[in-house]
């Protein structure tokens, strides 16, 4: 299962990956951007949302 979103600044992230990574990757090159170690498999699909004009990027790790 490859679980992802596209952000509207055309970011993908990618969180249910077999190196238990998260990463994220510019949509139009396709150049990894960021990767983070996560504490546990995040075999799941990422989620955005905004606060106090700041925008998140989670995934449910387990």
């Amino acid at each position: 299962m490859l679980a992802t979103i596209v952000t509207a600044g055309g970011i993908v992230f990618i969180g249910a990956t077999q190196d238990e990574k998260f990463h994220a990757y510019d949509k139009t090159t396709g150049k990894l951007l960021w990767q983070h170690k996560l504490p546990a498999g995040g075999y799941a699909t990422p989620c955005t949302y905004s606060a106090k004009g700041r925008q998140y990027v989670v995934i449910a790790a387990g």
